[in-house]
């Protein structure tokens, strides 16, 4: 077991330490699976937990295995299932999420125990929302999901249902009225769900049933039907909290159906429907609950002064709608912290003064004893006890009867190899074949209530609708693939990928705040606090005497000695020196060594001094440089549609090593409609993840944007290591307004940041260079990269420094020497020489990938 249990640590720590070496990890990978396969319980947990692990660095690879996991979920042990069900969370994408919550619902539907099953729904739920609904495509497939969960039987989670349905219908709008027929047909089954009157249970579902009929009631297709539907006998057996949302949407319904039957100038259906409520409200007034009785005698008030009206021949339908007119939107998350504290009340003061001393109570024996003896109660107390425990044969069988079936159905209770003879012998006396009762299967799904609800939509036909959709896909790529020379390797990557997949509906994101307040307000007191003391602590360097001076000068010399060292193992180009140059160079070396100036900002080996680290972006000498005739910029296209335009440039500091700042411009296209709550999300990786203030959650841009207006905001991220490009997934999440209306909208984008980003151009001597280029040094990794350049090199030079963010050290002729040093303290020397139109970059790091990433998409941008 030892072994086994260090062979998956090894497996795991190897995945986890070799980010960028994909073989290594698909291999672990594939050894973990032989051990998930084996018979051995022990092994396939030790697997499932070492895939949990790679799951969050190397999600891609164990994605793969999802059949695996998926057949994890039949076995026989629990534990096994539950670790199996935490790795279908991370699992889960656009494409697949149909085919694994299918599989789970079948799998639901053969459960034993309603423990497991609930588990089950939890997950099912967890998966479809988990960052604000990510990965799902089409919610017509999952309203009809939520509503088939309603059919399992004894579930304790119908509030989160109920929570989730009406979360859906609230926030996506497409396909509210679709979610609101279903409502209705839950309504008019509601008797299949009286059965079940515990709170949490699956008449949950009527409170979000009753909920959105009333709210969105002109969507109902006849909602005469639902209002009667809500007076059924058995509603009254539904919890106090169900029975009161009954009632306050029943007056909803009521508004909706007397003001489409005044427009029709229906007069006789007003009084109608005013009379059904007067009849059967009182079934409401006579509820045990307060609540339920309050809000039943206000209806009935309100409904016999509306009958007053309507005999003077007043109409009333405007004003009763106006009791219920405006949206409800989802109260934000931390709106009861922006409420403003009136002024004059100071809530740590008391309302009523402390007692200066506690009250001592005196007299105790004549509260806590009747005058008897201590012993003399004991005993009267254990005779009571005794007459409560005495319970008969028939109650004792009972319990009896009900522990061994407890213990018969418990996964984690202990039972023996087989029945002892004597028990046996006694078994086969007593139990008699033909008597045994023939009883139908639980398999989780109340088969009455299936029966009831024929009219509700079911998941598998928007399941079979993408399936053939995402087969005809296939088929058409095949042949348009086999037109060219290579059919069959672009059928082979034909398929989609996650990003192609564009969601059919919009999720909104819209929240209630207290008024004048908006999410990007502080919290509280305390953080507008930590700001002044940040502010406090916030030095500027930019103010400081190094501004006015210029590296020293170096000789002409220095750019050929760092030639030779970078260019030392290159089969390209290597300048022809004699050994007395080389020696006429180390003494010259050596002579700047001892004469150098040891000035406060002279740079030393290895070593970037606070001095210089305040100095980024692309500043290079502008003796030798002049950027101002290239019209270069860092900003570039992130993404776009008809109304918004972003574009985006990254800026990193040398005093924060793991920290880039991402400024964004925003750009409305709209000339007649307001861009407004805009919300920027980033799908985070292991490795660089946005800086909010609450975890899966979006970032609020801090204004609106007018018509052809833009504004520029920024967005923090925390980034681990440099060595390779960041590619990150985002959404922006806005709201279109305009003179008709606004509309939500979502815009989808890829942010690549490149490792050129996270370059500094830090000044740098020609002797501190030579001091790195040194073969003793620690510039150990080389690259080189030869392209072609249609133009001089004045103009490439400026445009290497700027893309590299590089400080050109020293120019001679068509060769120069350039530094620049990264955020955690990567060393990067390129040597740039011009050949006619052929232009050679040699380049030396002490990192072998960050370097060569550098140089190519530095050479990208110069072809």
């Amino acid at each position: 077991m030892y072994n086994n249990n260090a062979y998956c640590l090894v497996l795991v720590s190897i995945s986890t330490d070799l980010p960028n070496h994909t073989t290594s990890v698909q291999l672990c990978v594939q050894k973990l699976r032989v051990l998930i396969e084996d018979s051995d319980q022990n092994l396939k947990y030790l697997g499932l937990l070492a895939f949990g692990k790679i799951l969050k660095s190397h999600p891609k690879s164990v994605q793969a295995h999802k059949d695996l996991v998926l057949q994890c979920l039949d076995d026989r042990d629990e534990s096994i299932r539950l670790r199996a069900l935490d790795l279908l969370y991370g699992m889960v994408s656009k494409k697949n999420l149909m085919e694994i919550v299918r599989k789970l619902m079948v799998h639901m539907e053969k459960a034993e125990g309603t423990t497991y099953r609930d588990e089950l729904m939890n997950k099912v739920i967890e998966i479809c929302t988990q960052n604000n609904y990510q990965h799902v495509v089409n919610f017509e497939w999952y309203v009809s999901v939520l509503v088939e969960l309603t059919k399992m039987k004894d579930t304790q989670h119908g509030k989160l249902l109920a929570d989730h349905m009406m979360d859906v219908a609230i926030r996506v709008v497409a396909i509210r009225k679709f979610a609101v027929g279903q409502m209705a047909i839950l309504l008019e089954n509601s008797h299949l769900f009286a059965h079940n009157s515990q709170r949490k249970g699956i008449c949950e579902i009527l409170f979000a049933a009753a909920w959105l009929c009333g709210e969105y009631a002109e969507l109902l297709p006849n909602a005469l039907e639902s209002l009667e539907a809500m007076f059924k006998p058995k509603v009254t057996s539904l919890p106090g909290h169900v029975q009161s949302v009954f009632v306050q949407n029943i007056v909803k319904l009521y508004s909706a159906i007397i003001m489409k039957a005044e427009v029709d100038g229906d007069e006789a259906k007003v009084r109608e429907v005013g009379q059904i409520l007067l009849d059967k409200l009182p079934m409401f007034a006579q509820s045990s609950d307060l609540e339920v009785q309050e809000r039943a005698c206000s209806a009935l008030q309100l409904l016999k002064y509306i009958h007053k009206l309507l005999d003077k021949g007043v109409p009333v339908s405007e004003e009763v709608s106006f009791l219920f007119a405006g949206d409800l939107n989802p109260v934000a998350v931390k709106a009861q912290k922006k409420v403003p504290i009136p002024e004059g009340l100071d809530l740590d003061q008391w309302i009523n003064k402390p007692p200066s001393k506690p009250v001592e109570v005196q007299n105790k024996a004549s509260i806590f004893s009747s005058g008897k003896d201590d012993s003399v109660l004991r005993g009267e107390s254990e005779k009571k006890r005794r007459k409560a425990k005495e319970l008969s044969e028939e109650e004792l069988k009972a319990q009896r009867e009900a522990r061994l079936q407890a213990q018969a159905s418990n996964p984690h209770y202990l039972k023996l190899g087989g029945p002892s003879p004597r028990k046996a012998e006694k078994a086969e006396e007593i139990i008699n074949v033909d008597d045994i009762p023939i009883e139908t299967l639980d398999i989780g799904m109340d088969i009455e209530m299936s029966k009831g609800l024929d009219g509700l939509a079911s998941s598998d036909k928007y399941y079979l609708e993408a399936m053939n959709a995402e087969k005809s896909k296939r088929k058409q790529k095949r042949k348009e693939g086999k037109k060219g020379k290579k059919g069959k390797k672009k059928s082979s990557a034909a398929v989609a990928s996650d990003d192609e997949i564009t969601p059919t509906h919009h999720v909104s994101s819209v929240v209630d705040m207290p008024e004048g307040m908006t999410a990007a307000d502080s919290d509280n007191e305390d953080d507008d606090q930590k700001d002044e003391i940040i502010k406090k602590l916030d030095i500027n360097l930019d103010d400081s005497a190094l501004d006015l001076l210029s590296p020293p000068a170096t000789s002409s010399s220095t750019v050929e000695s760092a030639a030779a060292r970078l260019t030392n193992g290159s089969n390209d180009a290597s300048p022809n020196t004699s050994k007395k140059e080389k020696s006429r160079d180390k003494k010259k070396s050596k002579s700047s060594k001892r004469h150098k100036d040891k000035s406060l900002y002279e740079v030393a080996e290895g070593v970037t001094t606070p001095s210089k680290e305040h100095l980024s972006g692309t500043a290079t000498p502008t003796n030798i440089l002049d950027l101002s005739s290239l019209n270069l910029t860092n900003y570039r296209k992130l993404a776009a549609d008809e109304n918004l335009s972003m574009e985006f440039e990254a800026r990193v500091s040398m005093q924060q090593a793991n920290t880039l700042v991402v400024s964004v411009v925003f750009e409305n296209l709209n000339s007649s409609c307001t861009l407004k709550s805009m919300d920027f999300n980033i799908l985070d990786s292991m490795n660089t993840k946005l800086v909010r203030e609450t975890s899966d959650t979006a970032v609020k841009v801090p204004f609106e944007l007018m018509p052809l207006v833009r504004n520029e905001a920024q967005f923090v991220f925390s980034v681990q290591s440099l060595s390779l490009p960041q590619k990150l997934k985002g959404t922006l999440v806005y709201i279109l307004k305009d003179q008709e209306g606004s509309s939500q909208q979502k815009l989808d984008f890829r942010l690549v940041i490149p490792c050129r980003d996270f370059l500094v151009a830090v000044p740098c001597s020609a002797d501190s260079l030579a001091q790195l280029l040194a073969p003793e040094g620690q510039l150990t990794a080389k690259y080189s990269k030869r392209l072609t350049v249609k133009t001089d090199f004045k103009t490439t030079l400026a445009k290497l420094s700027f893309y590299a963010h590089a400080h050109v050290v020293e120019q001679m002729d068509n060769t120069a020497s350039l530094y620049a040093s990264s955020t955690q303290g990567h060393h990067v020397c390129l040597l740039v020489k011009l050949q006619g139109e052929l232009l050679s970059i040699d380049g030396k790091s002490s990192d072998s990938s960050f370097l060569s990433n550098v140089i190519d998409e530095v050479t990208e941008l110069l072809k």
